[in-house]
């Protein structure tokens, strides 16, 4: 299919032993060898609107970088969720009231909403890796989320065999890696195993979903 802007296609190994089973993206090395000769050969353009010039980002021109919702001031103390509107500080959000989560703390880096949205999906179902820079850049620039993360022990969020082997890569593990890059003192560690092969949760409403994690 057509590929997004700024987006350069993902090659896939194939396993002789297996006919032409894709065993999934080239090693990170080798990924990342043939990313810079894409950017030697093809200028970078954003990857929301094509467009070249100055960047806030690797990939997001300043324009585009302009309507991410970012998390930064008025946000949950316990899910990180933000706020909008004049809030007081010290605030919970009405979910973590309600629902009162496992954790005590977390921070999130943007509301997941606008355009945001497609360049979490390019990340997590095509593999186009190139935008975790981007990623770990929001990261460093947002305040207070760099002091979160530091000496932190990351653990990702397993998938079930079936689908990493379809995917071909586990995203929630990329970007822990990325984070690793940019923040002091963080640990990634593989604690978890996921059992039950789950639907996915992609067009379930909010309340299927959580019924569908505690399957």
């Amino acid at each position: 299919g057509p590929m997004n802007p700024g987006q350069h296609p993902s090659p896939m190994l194939l396993d002789p032993s297996r006919g032409s089973k894709l065993l999934g993206p080239l090693s990170s090395f080798w990924a990342s060898v043939r990313h810079l000769l894409l950017e030697g050969m093809f200028p970078r353009s954003c990857f929301f609107c094509g467009a070249g010039g100055p960047t806030a980002f690797p990939h997001i021109c300043q324009e585009c970088a302009l309507t991410i919702p970012f998390i930064s001031s008025a946000f949950c103390l316990q899910c990180g969720a933000g706020f909008y509107g004049i809030v007081e500080l010290g605030r919970i959000c009405g979910n973590c009231l309600e629902r009162c989560p496992a954790f005590r703390h977390g921070r999130s880096l943007f509301n997941m909403q606008g355009k945001i949205r497609a360049c979490i999906h390019a990340l997590k179902y095509k593999g186009d890796f190139y935008l975790l820079h981007d990623f770990a850049q929001m990261a460093c620039q947002v305040p207070g989320i760099i002091p979160f993360l530091a000496d932190a022990v990351l653990v990702p969020v397993p998938m079930h065999k079936r689908k990493l082997r379809k995917r071909g890569f586990n995203q929630s593990e990329r970007i822990a890696q990325a984070l690793r890059k940019v923040v002091p003192g963080v640990k990634i560690q593989v604690l978890l195993t996921r059992i039950q092969d789950s639907p996915s949760q992609t067009s379930l409403s909010r309340e299927a979903r959580l019924k569908n994690v505690k399957r």
